[in-house]
């Protein structure tokens, strides 16, 4: 798992967090432009949630509850662009995405194995 991949997980485990939050920390950590930032968020938002690391939900911005309605996308097919965007919304509600217990354990495994990697470098 990747830097950036590791830290929009992380971000996951610290309460829900929106699609944009992960776009900006995407296109910060990797320098890229705007349109790269979201193929990039898009592409490791869907990584993370085809391994059940994150839940997507369509929310409220300002409880960031969810609020799902009828007709609703499910799943990846809820990690479009214009989510990703406040301002391009097609309605009211943010893409939000919390981090599973699967994808804790994997960050925490992540992690470990970090602080195993360290320890050797330095004995």
């Amino acid at each position: 798992m990747d830097p950036t991949t590791a830290e929009l997980l992380f971000m996951g485990t610290e309460c829900e967090t929106s699609g944009f939050e992960a776009f900006n920390a995407v296109r910060d950590m990797e320098n890229l432009d705007a349109e790269a930032a979201v193929e990039r968020t898009q592409a490791i938002l869907a990584w993370l949630a085809s391994r059940n690391m994150i839940d997507l939900f369509l929310g409220n911005p300002f409880t960031y509850e969810p609020d799902p309605r009828d007709c609703d996308p499910t799943g990846t097919d809820l990690i479009c662009a214009d989510r990703l965007w406040p301002r391009d919304n097609p309605d009211d509600r943010w893409l939000l995405y919390d981090a599973t217990p699967w994808g804790r354990l994997m960050l925490e495994n992540r992690w470990a194995a970090l602080r195993e990697t360290e320890k050797g470098s330095t004995s």
